[in-house]
């Protein structure tokens, strides 16, 4: 896989007009939050295709600066195990296009998940697609630690008035489920739950996640 430029996929959606600052990671309700967000954007609701919006994007490392100091800059982290999961999920083996990042990689409709997570852990962060990144890398910027909110996939019905009542002046509709494959875990054997653990050691150390065989 050809190597990105290191902050093209660490990126924040900002919305100046409310002082709010979205740490886009994927596989972690980003379709859902940007449909709830989408009416910052153009004043509309309803559903519609939200990748096509005139999103205002910012390199995540800009969020350090002072002048966001007294903005709500938050994100949504998950269980590595459960992400990755989703991932070979929804871009190996949906049916459709094949994810052309993994394509490129070498990955194909026939890739086991086995191959799959054998693949992301040997794989530096900075060689792989946003999508299996490690979720600690995405919200870090040279070990400096950007979001002030963290939400977390398992509890987010639950987190989630923390934005709209931030927003309060604009009404920020409730999350809908959108490419939701939350409980869709494929079998993990003991050295493939390993191997995650190990890849994503900062994942499950800082956000105290575990795997749930």
């Amino acid at each position: 896989m050809t190597k990105p430029k290191y902050d093209d996929q660490k990126m924040a959606l900002i919305f100046p007009a409310v002082r709010l600052a979205y740490l886009v990671v994927p596989k972690c309700a980003s379709s859902s939050i940007r449909h709830a967000l989408q009416v910052l954007v153009d004043g509309k609701r309803g559903r519609r295709e939200t990748l096509r919006l005139p999103w205002h994007k910012v390199s995540s490392s800009e969020l350090l600066q002072s002048k966001y100091d007294d903005w709500l800059t938050f994100a949504a982290v998950r269980n590595p195990w459960d992400r990755l999961a989703s991932a070979y999920a929804n871009k190996i083996i949906r049916p459709g296009r094949l994810y052309q990042p993994f394509a490129r990689a070498g990955l194909s409709y026939d890739t086991t998940f086995s191959e799959f997570v054998r693949f992301v852990c040997r794989t530096p962060d900075a060689q792989l697609d946003h999508h299996v990144r490690s979720q600690f890398d995405l919200l870090t910027d040279w070990g400096r630690w950007i979001p002030r909110c963290l939400l977390r996939l398992e509890s987010l019905d639950a987190q989630w008035p923390i934005v709209q009542r931030w927003c309060s002046s604009v009404q920020i509709e409730d999350l809908p489920r959108r490419n939701a494959t939350l409980g869709k875990r494929r079998p993990y054997t003991p050295e493939l739950a390993h191997l995650v653990a190990r890849r994503y050691a900062d994942d499950v150390s800082f956000f105290g996640y575990q795997f749930q065989g």
